[in-house]
């Protein structure tokens, strides 16, 4: 028996992948666990996301295993915005004909247009805090826009550590920098990105045969790179770093897993020594098992220090060796912990290390990186 019956609010686009990781996903295996039963609002902000919306519509709830009701709203910087959008929200689920125990709004702005509905209903407002969208206008520019924007998005944290009732934060950095603090009286709990535990897993001949498949020999370094060209993945250091790895060791290669592959080929050059592909999310795991390492570069800086990304989470959960420095924080600490933390620093000395098996370094993200292993905490901040 569930124990309460959730309204996910949504105002990313239902055909984003990560919302369908760790959003769409998350409803349906905290259904599949008995902790809570979902109803999923999708505001699209402006007409061509509510028309993409639109469009993944049958997709989405089958990934979700629930309703998913779209409903067209405002772009953020037009005019009275959030005030249209938490209306269009108040218009739809305002009614009181299907109780909710509670709102659930992953993201801020999510989270500013869903409280009018919150108060309305009468019911908690679970603020789903993802990064520190302040410190993340820095990769946005500079000037007098930015600045407008950042102040915007500041008295927005503010208003909701005010007025939200309970919080999810992916990181201990990211609740520990809000100012004013998150008040200890009010229920809170720090769940980092999860992975799907069924989708990646360390799985021996998968790796003999995905090897096979790249034309390696059993004893060739495999390096691996995972995501996109976004400048915070630092893919330019990544191809750099390993450059100078293979530099001591011509027989080591490189695959770049990549949406964006003419991008990253044209960013690699006609090197042999990188190999370039683009695989659907329910492959990559076989690549994971080909690797020996995997890279998660990140810049020292604000956004990245409270941040946590899903590809953590996946690596872990293949029992990967992840190439990382301290700058994420909680995610270092996780893999000193669990054994699986290479200094980038350290070349091939530090790849070299012996380590714990890939099945136990797989167990102990396991219990901490899928939405099983954090069912207890969920459990806790969906209670009513």
């Amino acid at each position: 028996m569930s124990h309460s019956r959730i309204l996910l609010i949504l105002t990313e686009s239902l055909a984003n992948p990560v919302v369908r990781s760790q959003a769409l996903r998350h409803a349906a295996v905290m259904h599949g666990l008995g902790i809570a039963e979902f109803e999923i609002a999708a505001l699209g902000l402006g007409t061509d996301m509510h028309r993409a919306n639109l469009l993944a519509l049958e997709a989405a709830e089958q990934a979700a295993g629930c309703r998913i009701r779209p409903l067209e709203g405002l772009r953020p910087a037009m005019p009275g915005a959030a005030r249209h959008n938490a209306g269009r929200l108040l218009a739809r689920h305002g009614g009181g004909s299907e109780a909710f125990g509670a709102i659930h709004a992953r993201t801020d702005y999510a989270a500013l247009v869903a409280l009018p509905l919150a108060r309305s209903l009468g019911v908690p407002l679970i603020w789903d805090c993802r990064g520190d969208a302040v410190a993340e206008t820095e990769y946005g520019g500079k000037g007098p826009a930015a600045a407008l924007r950042r102040l915007v998005l500041r008295r927005r944290q503010v208003e909701l550590v005010r007025r939200a009732d309970r919080a999810i934060f992916v990181s201990r950095p990211l609740r520990a920098m809000l100012a004013p603090p998150w008040p200890a009286e009010k229920p809170a709990i720090i769940a980092p990105c999860a992975a799907e535990g069924e989708l990646f897993r360390p799985d021996a001949a998968l790796r003999d045969a995905t090897r096979a498949r790249l034309g390696l020999a059993p004893a060739t370094p495999l390096l691996l790179y995972a995501g996109g060209l976004a400048p915070y993945q630092h893919l330019p250091e990544t191809i750099a770093h390993f450059r100078a790895l293979h530099a001591a060791r011509p027989e080591a290669r490189l695959l770049m897993l990549t949406p964006d592959r003419d991008a990253a080929r044209a960013m690699a050059g006609a090197d042999p020594a990188i190999l370039v592909d683009s695989v659907a999310n329910n492959a990559v795991n076989a690549y994971l098992n080909a690797a020996d390492a995997a890279y998660l570069l990140r810049a020292a800086d604000r956004t990245n220090r409270v941040a946590s990304p899903t590809k953590f989470a996946e690596y872990g959960l293949a029992g990967l060796p992840i190439i990382m420095s301290r700058a994420i924080e909680d995610c270092a600490a996780a893999a000193d912990e669990a054994g699986n933390r290479v200094d980038p620093a350290g070349g091939w000395s530090a790849l070299d290390q012996p380590r714990p098996p890939r099945e136990s370094i797989a167990a102990w993200f396991r219990s901490r990186y899928t939405r099983e292993g954090q069912a207890g905490l969920y459990a806790r901040i969906y209670a009513p």
